[in-house]
């Protein structure tokens, strides 16, 4: 007689096959959970179930129920692969091959293929090319007196950004005095207020003029302060020694050095120069680079002009027609004294005169009205004919 095989064995969660009365003892719980309930309410409870029994004592308490067995699934962790750490490394080794490569590449093509360009560019970008201004040509009388000449001035001009690094050394000890220190040195230099120089120094700018015109030998007194940021141009203004003289015949020059009216319009050409260049290396902050390029074009100054008028005579004759106008209560007057045998103008007065070194003060006609006025001569050019008849006639008798 052939054995039937042997049922499997059910397994709890610890393992341990379940015996029969495990089994018999778990069915008998699990019908208890899940006992049917009447439809009906008001139907007659099951004569199998035991009857109600009174509410205990204590209702809020609840009824310990019975364990239920719950099966819960478990996940099997796997062992991961080991890793490969030489194989990281290796990859990481080639990464930084190519980083590097790209970089040795790029160093290749700046030291050696675009050395010269790049090189260039960047000395272009540091240098900086100023205008060298010409001395204008001076304008002198018949023995060479200066009527009109170019003095050397200086213009300063002012770095925001270093200014405040000023420091300065007080009872023996250096200290930061600033834009405040500068200013208390600079005002009676300059002749400013300590206010004024203060806002002008005060701000982001890298260049700002702080005075214009000042003498060579005050700019020499600034530089000996040593400030930060304070530097100077060099130019020139137009001086007249003999004013008002010879205003209306030597003229003016306007704010850019040029001509404006009288000789200074009209030679304008012959006495301006030739502006020069200075070329240097700057820092990003505006200073002089002292080891770098510097390289300095000279100006060429302008031609002198000497005139045939004599300033002594120019004088006495400017004098009295002034005294003529103001005693006759006339609107103006001229004089004009020529040398007879050269032609040659020896004097060249007019009045009303003006000012010629503050021309914006001045009013009225500046020309010279000896040569933008018509007038008619009268008899002048009859006593001059008859002159020249006598002299011929006294000429043809000594000859016979």
């Amino acid at each position: 007689m052939a054995v039937p095989p042997a049922r499997p064995r059910p397994v709890r969660r610890g393992g341990r096959p379940l015996a029969p009365g495990d089994l018999q003892a778990l069915t008998v719980r699990l019908r208890r959970c899940v006992a049917p309930r009447p439809r009906n309410r008001l139907a007659q409870p099951d004569a199998r179930r035991p009857p109600c029994r009174a509410a205990p004592r204590h209702a809020d308490r609840q009824r310990p129920r019975a364990p239920v067995a719950v099966l819960r699934i478990v996940p099997v962790h796997r062992p991961g692969r080991p890793g490969r750490p030489g194989r990281r490394a290796r990859l990481d080794r080639v990464a930084a091959l190519v980083v590097f490569s790209l970089f040795s590449a790029q160093l290749l093509r700046l030291q050696a293929l675009d050395a010269s360009p790049v090189a260039s560019a960047a000395l272009k970008s540091r240098l900086y090319i100023g205008a060298v201004p010409a001395m204008r040509g001076d304008i002198t009388d018949v023995n060479g007196v200066a009527l009109a000449t170019s003095i050397d001035r200086r213009n300063v001009t002012a770095d925001q950004t270093a200014v405040p690094e000023y420091i300065k050394k007080l009872n023996g000890v250096r200290h930061v005095v600033g834009v405040l220190g500068a200013a208390a040195d600079l005002a009676p230099i300059l002749g400013m207020s300590e206010a004024e120089l203060t806002t002008t120094l005060t701000g982001t700018r890298q260049f700002v003029y702080v005075a214009k015109g000042i003498t060579p030998l005050n700019w020499r007194k600034i530089q000996a302060l040593g400030i930060p940021g304070i530097y100077s141009e060099q130019t020139s203004t137009r001086s007249y020694p003999s004013a008002s003289t010879v205003a209306s015949l030597v003229g003016w020059t306007g704010g850019d050095g040029s001509g404006g009216g009288g000789l200074e319009l009209l030679l304008n050409t012959t006495l301006n120069g030739q502006p020069g260049k200075s070329t240097y290396e700057q820092s990003q902050g505006g200073r002089i680079i002292p080891t770098g390029e510097q390289q300095t074009t000279p100006a060429v100054p302008g031609r002198d002009v000497r005139l045939t008028i004599d300033n002594d005579l120019q004088w006495f004759a400017q004098n009295a027609i002034a005294l003529k106008v103001d005693e006759t209560l006339a609107l103006s007057g001229t004089v004009v004294v020529m040398n007879v045998k050269t032609g040659a103008l020896t004097a060249v007065a007019t009045y009303p005169t003006f000012d010629p070194t503050n021309i914006s003060a001045a009013s009225g006609n500046l020309n010279n009205k000896a040569f933008g006025e018509a007038f008619e001569p009268g008899s002048s050019p009859r006593s001059c004919r008859r002159g020249q008849l006598s002299r011929r006639a006294s000429r043809r008798q000594r000859l016979q």
